[in-house]
């Protein structure tokens, strides 16, 4: 340690077990001792005045200022530049006057203990590490500026980001995590606390992980435990559960929701419903939502008004049978509509399969388009050649809301069609 030289008087006097005096070199570490320099001391001089001189005498310089564990009267504003470090040890207590303000706009060097109590406030505008602790009776709360985490990040209580949050490792989650950034999770995320993600590009806005919903029996579905994001909060379904869907009409379309509990993070069968009423697509909170609900899948009943059996692995439905929606028809050129076997929701991917049949000498192509497009060119999908007897093609289509398409051949021929629906593919943001 080097003796101390750039700020105050570089000696000072101490009185001797014997009476005397002793005059000493005050030394120096990386920081500036304050109560020694700027005070005399002693904790009598623990006070605003002296932390305004070591502010003056600091100015703009870089530095570091460390207080003495003691109980510090502030009963007025202080505020401490940006190019200054403020170190406070376990002990060592702002106490503040009410109406006074204490600001901090550099690093604040503190550890999760108490560091300021009274009326007043304490500002922390520096980047770094803000503990909840740090206040009289405070949390066990961290709060960071930006976090980059390149390995697991595990938060075993409450943490705020007031930046951005990045994680190439896993991340672990039994507190809460609140990140007013960006959100880039590139590992696995375990939840069994709560993620708010409310500013910035927050990616956990949409999530949904499980949650997959599988057929039970004629009036009943299953929905896998998982986790979805409502509200900016994350909340989990800790085991498969079992909805039964009452009321059910021929061919409808049914919706399964999800609603944030009342209380705590954890769903039951009674946040889970079904509806015939249709969700809608709301930008800000990035899914498909009816009022507050979220709705996580859609599916459709037969003719016999029970559910349709199907298969899903939470991205596509598959049903468990084909449907035949055209049988050995011969459209002309002029387009003709076609209703498909499928949810009745505005641009779902359905998968078809089309079989062209050939009856007289006449090549062709058959054509398909939305209902309600306008171009002519459209999509081919089947060629039907004097040599050969038929076409058969596996094909992803676009429906409207009624789950029409339109369908031509591309010359006029009595060649048929047949056109099979074997499922769809579930909305992104469901």
């Amino acid at each position: 340690m080097a003796l101390f030289g750039a700020y105050g008087t570089p000696n000072f006097s101490r009185t001797s077990s014997t009476g005397g005096t002793l005059t000493l070199h005050r030394i120096d570490w990386p920081g500036i001792d304050v109560l020694q320099v700027f005070g005399d001391g002693t904790t009598s001089t623990a006070n605003d005045v002296t932390l305004q001189k070591a502010i003056d005498s600091l100015g703009s310089t870089q530095g570091t200022l460390w207080l003495s564990p003691a109980t510090w009267d502030i009963t007025d504003d202080l505020t401490f530049a940006a190019t200054t470090a403020l170190a406070i040890p376990s002990g060592a207590i702002l106490d503040i006057t009410a109406a006074k303000t204490v600001t901090a706009n550099g690093p604040v060097l503190a550890g999760p203990y108490q560091i300021h109590s009274g009326s007043g406030t304490f500002t922390y505008a520096g980047l770094g590490i803000e503990y909840g602790k740090w206040a009289s009776g405070g949390t066990n709360s961290v709060t960071v500026e930006d976090l980059t985490v390149s390995d697991d990040l595990t938060v075993a209580d409450d943490a705020a980001v007031g930046g951005d949050l990045a994680v190439t490792g896993n991340t672990t989650l039994t507190g809460t995590l609140g990140v007013t950034g960006n959100t880039t999770l590139s590992g696995t995320l375990s939840v069994t606390g709560a993620i708010t993600a409310t500013g910035g590009n927050a990616s956990m806005r949409g999530y949904k992980s499980g949650l997959i919903v599988s057929y039970k029996d004629s009036d009943e579905i299953t929905v896998g435990g998982g986790a979805v994001e409502i509200g900016d909060v994350v909340y989990r379904l800790e085991s498969s559960t079992d909805l039964q869907l009452t009321g059910m009409g021929v061919d409808e379309t049914w919706y399964v929701y999800v609603t944030a509990p009342a209380s705590g993070l954890t769903l039951s069968v009674s946040e889970l419903s079904t509806s015939k009423t249709s969700p809608t697509w709301d930008d800000a909170k990035a899914g498909y939502y009816n009022g507050s609900s979220r709705c996580i899948f859609l599916l459709t009943t037969t003719d016999a008004s029970v559910v349709r059996p199907f298969n899903s692995d939470g991205h596509t439905v598959l049903y468990q049978y084909h449907l035949v929606d055209a049988s050995s028809s011969a459209p002309s050129t002029t387009w003709t509509d076609v209703t498909l076997s499928a949810p009745t929701f505005e641009d779902l991917v359905v998968i078809t399969q089309m079989l062209g049949q050939y009856v007289n000498v006449s090549d062709t192509n058959f054509r398909w388009r939305k209902n309600g497009d306008t171009t002519t060119t459209a999509h081919v999908t089947a060629f039907v050649h004097s040599s050969g007897r038929f076409d058969s093609t596996w094909l992803p289509v676009i429906v409207d809301s009624s789950a029409k398409i339109e369908i031509a051949w591309l010359n006029a021929t009595t060649n048929q069609i047949d056109i099979y629906t074997h499922g769809y593919v579930i909305p992104r943001g469901m």
